[in-house]
Formats: structure tokens, C-alpha cells, sequence
């Protein structure tokens, strides 16, 4: 994700999440349970 390359991890939200990707907010919490293991799962891609 190019947000977390731009912006840094700390900085991440859902938000800004969401508009980068373009995807709801709902799709993220329902394969991610929080913005760490977003954040965790990014890191391993």
C-alpha cells in the first residue's frame, strides 16, 4: 500500500486507509481485526 510508504505505519488510518484503496470501512474490520494486523500483514506482502 503506497499510503503506508508515503505516510509511515504511525500515521495510518482508517480513513486514510479506506480512500487509498478504495474500499469501505466495513471490508477492512471484516478481514482485518484491527490496523495492527493491517500493518503486520503489509509488512509480509
Amino acid at each position: 500500500m503506497r499510503i503506508i510508504t508515503v505516510k509511515g505505519a504511525r500515521q495510518l488510518t482508517t480513513k486514510t486507509l479506506v480512500q487509498d484503496v478504495e474500499i469501505s470501512n466495513g471490508a477492512v474490520f471484516r478481514h482485518f481485526p484491527g490496523m495492527d494486523t493491517i500493518v503486520h500483514a503489509e509488512g509480509k506482502a
